[in-house]
């Protein structure tokens, strides 16, 4: 990628993403406002498998999944059609300071901002957060400081990693590429399943190893072959891919709540990762070339990083501390907190408001679409 060229795709600004990010960001918080009411595996024992389609109230979590994958994409999408490269140690520091303007400043000034409100962290978590190594120990895993963060630092290390898949990319094949992240992410995630250590008591489902960044490699790898398939023309078929999408996302769930269940063997759990990988890809493909526009969602997908980053804190001090009217302050509180977070901390120095809102797509420059997508 040492030279810059047009593309058919080079100057489009693909506001379906922002609406999946939408859809994502709105699953997670239903989980974790709503998901208690659904527990795993309810509909299997309430309908048995003609009630499958009951498995998505218990799966909102599946939203941080899909964030993963769609980063994978918006990462590689200004590399792959050329927009910019990756060549030299230059373009290496540009591609570091640009993440880390992106997702730096929210991200401490919420740890700081936090630190004795939400709770005192301990000497490990707090070198851990400055650090950014939390994930990699079990008492730090979930920071008690904002427990949401966990996946933010997955984030924030897929984006260390990205330039030596790139370096991957340019010296092997994608075959040989996609098979070892592939194998390797499968293996870890497998390794985090099969040794108790590791595992929380009150969590069988997310522990530091099989959600380490080398677990959860292939997420944002797989994002990058979708592009890679969308800008090759293979986005053309909306309804097959919408379709094929739902039902393997549907199998990927379902595999997750009979796994947690007993009905399969627990080790299987590792393979909805790869299931989900698949129907979201199709999901995206589909997406895309419907043109899938929904301002609001749209809106929530921009302003995702901040949704995500204060809706735990939020749960824990309005819904989960309250009685009553909880919930309906914490969907007043939420919109108002996350809009004022995206437009003076993501985006203060953005003097044009409406830069910062879904606008139509001849009046978005392909620069906006990459700085605009975290993928939270």
């Amino acid at each position: 990628m040492s030279t810059k060229q047009s593309t058919p795709h080079a100057a489009e600004h693909l506001c379906a993403l922002d609406a999946l990010r939408g859809i994502a960001i709105l699953a997670v918080i239903w989980h974790h406002v709503y998901g208690g009411a659904f527990k795993s595996g309810w509909w299997f024992q309430s309908f048995g498998l003609k009630g499958a389609l009951g498995t998505w109230p218990s799966n909102g979590w599946i939203g941080v999944n899909l964030f993963f994958v769609l980063s994978g994409f918006v990462l590689y999408w200004p590399f792959l059609t050329q927009q910019r490269q990756m060549v030299g140690r230059a373009d290496l520091w540009t591609f570091y300071v640009r993440r880390a303007k992106r997702l730096l400043p929210l991200y401490y000034l919420s740890i700081f901002l936090l630190m004795g409100v939400a709770s005192v962290p301990s000497t490990r978590e707090l070198v851990g957060l400055v650090t950014l190594t939390f994930n990699f120990h079990t008492d730090t895993f979930f920071p008690v400081t904002n427990w949401v963060l966990w996946s933010l630092g997955i984030e924030i290390w897929f984006s260390l990693l990205f330039p030596l898949l790139l370096l991957a990319l340019e010296r092997y094949s994608w075959q040989s590429v996609t098979m070892a992240v592939l194998s390797l992410s499968l293996l870890v995630r497998l390794a985090g399943m099969l040794i108790p250590e590791v595992a929380f008591p009150e969590n069988n489902f997310l522990n530091p190893v099989k959600d380490s960044i080398f677990g959860r490699l292939d997420d944002f790898f797989v994002g990058m072959l979708v592009a890679r398939a969308y800008l090759a023309g293979y986005g053309r078929r909306t309804t097959l891919w919408i379709i094929s999408g739902l039902c393997v996302c549907t199998l990927a769930v379902l595999v997750v709540d009979l796994s947690i269940i007993g009905q399969l063997p627990r080790w299987t759990i590792v393979l909805y990762n790869n299931l989900f990988q698949l129907g979201a890809g199709l999901l995206i493909l589909g997406a895309l070339s419907m043109r899938l526009r929904f301002r609001p969602l749209e809106l929530a997908g921009l302003m995702c990083y901040s949704v995500y980053l204060w809706h735990g804190v939020l749960l824990a001090h309005i819904v989960w501390n309250a009685q009553g009217s909880g919930k309906f302050m914490y969907l007043l509180v939420l919109p108002v907190l996350s809009w004022l977070s995206y437009r003076y901390v993501e985006f203060g120095h953005v003097k044009n408001v409406g830069a910062l809102l879904p606008r139509p797509i001849r009046e978005i420059s392909a620069n906006r679409a990459h700085d605009s997508l975290t993928g939270c």
